[in-house]
């Protein structure tokens, strides 16, 4: 379809045929391979996926994971990123998923969080601010305690103290969160596979990854 309607975009056209291909050329339509390293355009071998085609594949699996579908909901920030980490390797291109995940926030501004871990665990809140520089840990306001009580703001520095460990929690009500917040009644996201399983996340076999 490209093809006919843009026959002289050869680069786009490829890299649209391509970006279900996978690393270990298990993919389709043509079956070919990745290097897991980033090449160059210009250094594209014959056998091997477009390296543009190879960007495009890691970003679209890490959009359709953040992404609501009609048979799931979407899965949390620190969930896509633990399965696009599992994916690497195998089906997408390893160079350019680490450099993904380093110049990406694991919470982005505006997620609801719950303290898994710490001196104040089970207390809730939301991101509202960012390190400036990798690994963009969140400045977190924490808005309930552990018994759900609504408090004072209390913003915490996660950089300022390693053992908090948190976990994106959609119970906040929307008016906490300024507009995040998500409570409607839903099943929560699956575990990830277990070790040396590159499952996608929708069931489908591996070679379907890049179409999450």
């Amino acid at each position: 379809m490209l093809h006919a309607a843009f026959p002289d975009a050869v680069r786009e056209n490829a890299i649209a045929w391509q970006h279900h291909e996978r690393q270990d050329g298990a993919g389709y339509p043509r079956g070919l391979r990745g290097t897991n390293r980033w090449l160059s355009p210009e250094r594209g071998r014959w056998g091997y996926m477009h390296p543009y085609a190879e960007l495009v594949a890691v970003v679209s699996v890490f959009v359709a994971l953040q992404s609501d579908r009609p048979y799931r909901r979407r899965y949390p920030p620190e969930v896509a990123r633990g399965l696009l980490r599992r994916l690497a390797g195998p089906a997408l291109n390893r160079e350019l998923v680490d450099l993904l995940l380093r110049l990406t926030a694991p919470f982005p501004v505006g997620t609801p969080v719950r303290v898994a871990a710490g001196a104040l665990r089970d207390w809730w809140g939301v991101v509202v601010g960012l390190e400036p520089q990798p690994p963009y840990r969140p400045v977190v306001r924490l808005l309930r305690n552990a018994r759900g009580k609504r408090i004072t703001p209390l913003e915490v520095a996660t950089a300022d103290d390693p053992g908090l460990v948190l976990r994106t929690d959609w119970r906040l009500a929307p008016e906490e969160t300024g507009g995040t917040g998500d409570t409607a009644a839903a099943p929560g996201p699956e575990p990830l596979p277990p070790d040396g399983e590159n499952r996608p996340v929708d069931g489908s076999r591996p070679e379907n990854a890049a179409a999450l």
